[in-house]
């Protein structure tokens, strides 16, 4: 792309989809910088982009920088939740066997140790899942 050539619009002449992510990219570093979408749309618009193209291009991806900025945000509370269930799964896994080893004859606890443990086992593996999920 020559310096100072914006690619047209959707409909337009544009070079490349190559120019189209320069500009992409160059929106999303506007954006991040505090530019508004009205701003942005604007330089779209003296650079022959038709204002409704202009308008959703930008929004658009306005609004992928928004729900990654989000997904960004929430990953810490996300870790902190599943590693809270993994302490729980194993919390159950060891009450399972507390129940097991203190059966007696008179109270047999083993089929509701087991059932414990199971619960245990499927809440610390779910965890688990997400966890690795997140990298």
């Amino acid at each position: 792309m020559a310096e100072g050539e914006t690619p047209k619009g959707p409909g337009g002449s544009g070079k490349s989809s190559q120019a189209v992510r320069q500009v992409a990219d160059a929106i999303a570093k506007g954006l991040v910088n505090g530019r508004s979408v009205d701003e942005l749309t604007s330089d779209l618009e003296s650079r022959g982009w038709k204002q409704d193209d202009a308008r959703t291009f930008v929004t658009t991806i306005d609004q992928a920088r928004r729900g990654a900025q989000k997904a960004v945000d929430a990953k810490p509370t996300l870790r902190r939740g599943l590693l809270m269930h993994i302490v729980l799964g194993i919390l159950w896994i060891v009450a399972g066997v507390t129940l097991m080893l203190t059966a007696t004859p008179q109270r047999d606890l083993s089929s509701m140790g087991v059932a414990v443990i199971a619960f245990g086992v499927i809440e610390g593996a779910w965890a688990v899942r997400g966890w690795k999920a997140m990298k």
